[in-house]
């Protein structure tokens, strides 16, 4: 059997050896990627001044979700797309990225959003027209390269919007208890106004007040889908019956801008 002596030098050289180990300094790669994303914030602010509204959002968008952002880099980026994507895309001004549109004899609302893969209440809602049946020819609208899809992460507790692959806002999200298994990639099957549930409690009636969908859903198959909530409370928690919920204003919006086969991502 060896000895055991021999084993005590051998450590404590291995302590010594240890204690003078030269700190590590930062990667390169850490400080070079501060130094891109300082300089590329600059020059966004640049062209913001000069009004290129849709070039910034383009980049700003391949940005977003970058792993390589500090949590304070992160928020600065998705504050300043927030503020982008509200000009770009809903708001009442064309762009390169959203067309004007001039209505022609015999259009509505709703044979125009199926053009473009929007629901027409979007429409409706950008270019604020109170009655779709009442569409003057020679009316010039904005309207959107459909569809929306859209990315609900699980662990941040957010929805996020894309439309063509660019941003499109985001959304705080609650967690229901219906189902454990919520990642996956689905496509909205349906959508209905004042749902009835049918869960793990049993049926509730859509007028009921304990209805947990509140008054929208938007069904992604299997029991799975987007819905509102009887308690604001729920939203940022994992307590509520149903699948992913928002709060009311919130749900609404969401409704009135995914499409029946959006896709949607649901992921951890």
């Amino acid at each position: 059997m060896p000895a055991a002596g021999p084993a005590e030098p051998a450590a404590a050289n291995r302590e010594q050896a240890a204690s003078h180990v030269e700190p590590v300094s930062p990667q390169p790669a850490a400080d070079e990627i501060r130094k891109e994303f300082t300089a590329f914030m600059e020059t966004a602010q640049a062209k913001l001044d000069q009004g290129q509204f849709d070039e910034v959002h383009r980049v700003l968008t391949s940005w977003y979700g970058d792993p390589r952002l500090t949590a304070a880099e992160s928020s600065q980026l998705t504050e300043l797309l927030d503020q982008i994507a509200g000009s770009v895309i809903y708001s009442r001004s064309p762009n390169e990225f959203a067309q004007a549109y001039t209505v022609k004899p015999g259009d509505t609302l709703q044979t125009i959003a199926q053009t473009c893969d929007v629901p027409w209440q979007l429409l409706a809602k950008i270019n604020g027209i109170a009655d779709p049946q009442n569409l003057q020819p020679g009316q010039q609208l904005k309207i959107l390269p459909g569809r929306f899809d859209a990315v609900i992460d699980l662990g941040r507790m957010e929805m996020t919007l894309m439309l063509q692959g660019h941003y499109a806002g985001r959304f705080p999200i609650g967690i229901g208890q219906d189902r454990q298994d919520l990642e996956g990639i689905y496509q909205v099957r349906d959508k209905v106004v004042n749902p009835t549930y049918d869960g793990r409690d049993g049926v509730v009636d859509a007028d009921d007040p304990r209805n947990p969908l509140g008054e929208r859903w938007i069904g992604l198959g299997d029991k799975v889908g987007i819905h509102g909530t009887n308690d604001p409370q729920n939203v940022g928690q994992t307590r509520s019956n149903g699948s992913v919920c928002l709060k009311a204003r919130d749900i609404d919006d969401v409704y009135d801008i995914l499409s029946v086969g959006s896709r949607v991502v649901i992921r951890r």
